[in-house]
């Protein structure tokens, strides 16, 4: 491995696993993108990243409590799809698993010969930036434009025909896709099949790409949200779907945002976390199955670090490694040890993530 790689993924994980939410006011939003951390969430599966690099699952497929895999590997982001996997090894290269069966357990293949700076699972697609910058979808390894200098991205959820959501080094942001409910953010209906830039002149740091809306943080902290309102995505007070993007709660500033389903999770400078969107299987975590178009806090806790919003349910992580869950628990996502929904925030194991 190289020193250059050897460096970035160090930087990496360190990233994904330092609290995003401690000691970060409103004067001290870093420029650069940010990833997300160290929980992910797709359709019916979930995944975490400890803090000692180990890689632990769980839902369909997996049980309904975590399991460790690839225990020869350290791990530096793990990104869970609708209907696609995939981990980075702090050594750069790109992993996927499948399970096998009793007696033969859990088997990781390789995908591509390269690299890997970033990627993000999706529906049926996966997308990964190469260590030299340039943008890949998988399998295939097929170039998408002739570009080198992406930094993140996401993939939507949908499983079929999902939009794809990146920021560049210099901080503008750029979507394609699937764009029927307007998720590109171009002011358009327009399915995209190149890259497309969004909000020209906007310097961004994170971005979220949910099933039919998509979430952005700019680099003055400000959370924006475009694509489908119908169920209160946006947190607008209002079910108006927006085409470009539109921003949210004026005077917040916001460190984290993930976009599911039909609803959206985002933790603020403070540590605190918010849920807003659809709740019909109690993925808001507010002990209720109503609908919420206005953001709702999370208990009175400000040591959240982590959260990924999936399909009808959320798995949030907080400073002191503990991993917690709500939300839809068919197929045991909330990794519990169950199959039962929780209308709000239950533990399911301490001390995993930092």
């Amino acid at each position: 491995m190289t020193k250059s790689l050897k460096t970035f993924a160090v930087l990496l994980a360190l990233a994904l696993l330092v609290p995003t939410g401690c000691a970060m006011g409103d004067d001290e939003i870093p420029d650069t993108p940010l990833v997300a951390g160290a929980v992910s969430a797709g359709a019916d599966r979930s995944a975490a990243i400890g803090r000692d690099g180990s890689l632990w699952v769980w839902g369909r497929g997996s049980g309904a409590a975590p399991v460790r895999i690839g225990a020869e590997r350290e791990w530096a982001f793990v990104s869970i799809g609708a209907d696609s996997h995939v981990a980075l090894a702090l050594d750069g290269s790109l992993w996927r698993w499948a399970w096998g069966g009793a007696g033969i357990g859990y088997s990781l293949t390789r995908m591509g010969s390269h690299d890997w700076r970033h990627v993000s699972a999706g529906g049926q697609s996966i997308v990964g930036i190469s260590l030299d910058g340039s943008l890949r979808e998988l399998p295939g390894d097929a170039r998408i434009g002739p570009d080198y200098n992406w930094a993140i991205l996401s993939v939507g959820g949908v499983d079929q025909g999902g939009h794809v959501a990146g920021i560049r080094l210099d901080g503008t942001l750029w979507a394609w896709g699937r764009n029927m409910e307007g998720q590109l953010g171009d002011g358009s209906t327009t399915r995209r099949d190149t890259p497309t830039l969004v909000q020209p002149g906007a310097t961004w740091r994170m971005v979220c790409a949910g099933w039919y809306h998509t979430m952005g943080i700019m680099s003055d902290g400000t959370l924006w949200a475009w694509g489908s309102n119908a169920s209160g995505e946006f947190g607008d007070g209002t079910a108006t779907s927006r085409q470009v993007p539109t921003p949210l709660q004026p005077g917040e500033t916001w460190v984290s945002v993930s976009a599911g389903h039909r609803h959206t999770a985002a933790i603020r400078a403070d540590g605190s976390l918010w849920t807003w969107g659809l709740n019909r299987r109690g993925q808001l975590g507010d002990g209720t199955t109503i609908n919420r178009h206005t953001p709702f806090r999370i208990g009175g806790g400000t040591d959240w670090v982590s959260v990924a919003a999936g399909f009808d349910y959320t798995v949030a992580a907080r400073s002191d490694g503990s991993i917690w869950a709500w939300g839809d628990n068919r197929d045991g996502r909330l990794g519990d040890g169950t199959t039962i929904d929780r209308l709000s925030p239950v533990m399911i194991v301490a001390g995993l993530v930092e």
